[in-house]
């Protein structure tokens, strides 16, 4: 039943990546005979599931996904004996799955609901609209939100930030066989990459590698395949910004490398207005040590601590003063190529918390 709910979720979102998982995810909700309010959140679909007038606690979800063919092969949904593949699979359609039959499950053995909200919000890939404007609209009871992500069952209680900066490069045009006539704007984008990245690997404090400032190229575009020198460039870079460092600090230090480039081009940079700064919390304190006590029994097994490397939805809630916990099944790294999966036992695994979670009776 769960991984083909999930394989229901996958292709309606392989279909419309922002919105297609909403209509099953829904009909699922109304079929369990749950609660449901329908917002809308910044031009964006969410599925809020009120379980009490005054909620102690959010359980949270996105149901968008990026595009099932991005550089190359498609994801495409499928599923052999061991796990469920494609698109949405580990970010985040399994855990959303999960959550789902947890609730219609729950709700057999609740003598009354326990204090919480659930919610399924959309445009986390992007600009993460649906959480930040869920997060001025919760109740001031609300003291802690459980973000499903990607985790591979650890406890992430800290996360990294992002900061990303789009750079174009303006050169100079000639013809391919006279190089030195004109200004090769790839190249020189190429050599402002390398600068930003020594400027970036100049504040690691850590031995932990994800601990540490990370630049990331994402596109390098310019030129063409004519015998031209390429006039024109952009870069954009994403830098992870981790606790104890902060975006002002990161952005003074690309700014620092950019102003003493003295190249031949022509630059102009953007810094996107929408940057997160990490954030971190006691992993004892609130509900994180309870959260873990219920995995343990739920799963039968220790339950670990983790990092989160990206951002999330998390951040959203932590702005708003509620203390974020993220945790999934499957695997971030593979999350957004085409060997995205989830193992089927860390789905069930996954029901299994999610049902103790909305059972307990949070006396």
């Amino acid at each position: 039943m769960l991984a083909s709910f999930l394989l229901t979720l996958q292709e309606a979102a392989c279909r419309d990546p922002a919105r297609g998982a909403v209509s099953p995810l829904q009909a699922a909700l109304i079929a369990a005979r749950l609660p449901l309010e329908v917002l809308e959140l910044g031009g964006f679909p969410a599925l809020l599931v009120p379980l009490h007038p005054q909620p102690r606690g959010l359980l949270s979800v996105h149901y968008d996904v990026v595009p099932c063919d991005v550089q190359g092969p498609p994801a495409t949904p499928a599923a052999d004996e061991t796990r469920v593949l494609g698109r949405g699979s580990s970010d985040v359609l399994g855990a959303a799955a999960a959550l789902v039959l947890a609730l219609r499950d729950a709700r057999e053995r609740w003598s009354s609901p326990p204090p919480l909200w659930v919610a399924f919000v959309g445009d986390e890939e992007y600009g993460g609209t649906g959480s930040r404007l869920l997060a001025e609209r919760l109740p001031s009871t609300v003291r802690w939100s459980l973000v499903l992500e990607p985790t591979e069952e650890a406890f992430a209680f800290a996360s990294a930030g992002s900061l990303e900066v789009h750079i174009d490069v303006q050169g100079r045009a000639s013809h391919g066989s006279t190089p030195e006539a004109g200004v090769n704007a790839v190249r020189e984008a190429v050599y402002i990459l390398e600068r930003l990245e020594g400027a970036v690997a100049e504040l690691a404090r850590h031995e932990d590698p994800t601990r540490n400032p990370v630049l990331t190229p994402l596109m390098l575009a310019g030129g063409s395949d004519e015998l031209v020198i390429p006039e024109t460039a952009r870069l954009v870079v994403d830098i992870r910004i981790p606790p104890g460092s902060s975006p002002q600090e990161i952005q003074k230090a690309v700014e620092a490398a950019l102003a003493t480039y003295g190249g031949p081009a022509h630059l102009k940079t953007a810094f996107l207005d929408d940057c997160a700064g990490a954030w971190e919390v006691d992993p004892e304190a609130e509900v994180g040590p309870l959260l873990r006590r219920l995995y343990r029994e739920a799963a039968g097994r220790e339950p670990s601590l983790g990092f989160m490397p990206s951002w999330t939805d998390a951040h959203a809630y932590h702005a708003r003063g509620l203390y974020p916990v993220v945790w999934g099944p499957g695997r971030l790294d593979v999350a957004h190529t085409a060997r995205e999966f989830v193992q089927r036992d860390a789905l069930e695994r996954a029901y299994r918390f999610l049902l103790a979670v909305l059972s307990h009776s949070w006396d």
